[in-house]
């Protein structure tokens, strides 16, 4: 199985480099992802249900890179095929075999970030 990765441009944010600000995870709001965008933008993506989210260093993703080069100035993806959901249902037991799981990635040049998710993210802009 190959993860296919498509860029994701949700509103109002056009493409362009992005750099993690902040993730907050609470009982309340759920997981919330801060960027700012190469323009000074500041952008929120919340998550309020999700199954899993992963973060991990960019420098520990070279096989990703190596398999999956990401489109210049996108760090908001999706992806199809993914190894990552296949192995979450694994390891849940069955529990999540019947949810429509989607997989989001967060690419920032510090911070890869994977959601599993059954719904579409929260995006706005923050002052």
């Amino acid at each position: 199985m190959n993860d296919v990765y498509t860029p994701w441009s949700p509103e109002p944010f056009p493409r362009g480099e992005l750099f993690c600000q902040g993730i907050h995870d609470d009982d309340q709001n759920g997981l919330r992802v801060m960027l700012e965008h190469e323009t000074g933008r500041k952008l929120e993506i919340a998550f309020p249900s999700y199954a899993a989210y992963r973060n991990v260093n960019e420098s520990f993703r070279l096989r990703t890179w190596r398999l999956n080069p990401r489109p210049l100035g996108c760090g908001l993806l999706m992806v199809q095929n993914s190894a990552w959901l296949m192995w979450l249902r694994q390891e849940a037991g069955g529990v999540l075999d019947d949810r429509p799981l989607k997989h989001y990635a967060i690419f920032t040049g510090e911070d890869c970030l994977d959601i599993a998710t059954e719904f579409d993210p929260i995006v706005r802009e923050v002052p």
